[in-house]
């Protein structure tokens, strides 16, 4: 398994009811990465340390399939500039 961070760049697809949620991820030493996988309400802009394989999908190619997923707090100017600018907190944008 590998663990990679980075935030939540677009939202691609997420099931309501089950959390099942296709996101574009940025990780720090790589390009944007597609990650699949369910979990609990998830924003853009949010800082994720993830933790999972590389996988390879027949129709949509290379994904991350996330296993673990721990929310981080922003840590530089840019990161909680981004966050604020995501819509996470209602009336800041």
């Amino acid at each position: 398994m590998e663990t990679i961070s980075g935030f939540v760049e677009h939202i691609i697809y997420r099931h309501e009811e089950n959390g099942y949620t296709v996101f574009l991820f940025s990780a720090a030493a790589q390009e944007e990465i597609t990650c699949v996988g369910s979990f609990p309400l998830l924003g853009e802009g949010e800082c994720l340390e993830l933790t999972g394989d590389y996988t390879v999908h027949a129709t949509y190619g290379p994904q991350f399939r996330v296993r673990e997923c721990r929310i981080k707090a922003p840590e530089d100017v840019l990161s909680i500039e981004r966050y604020l600018g995501s819509g996470a907190i209602k009336g800041v944008g």
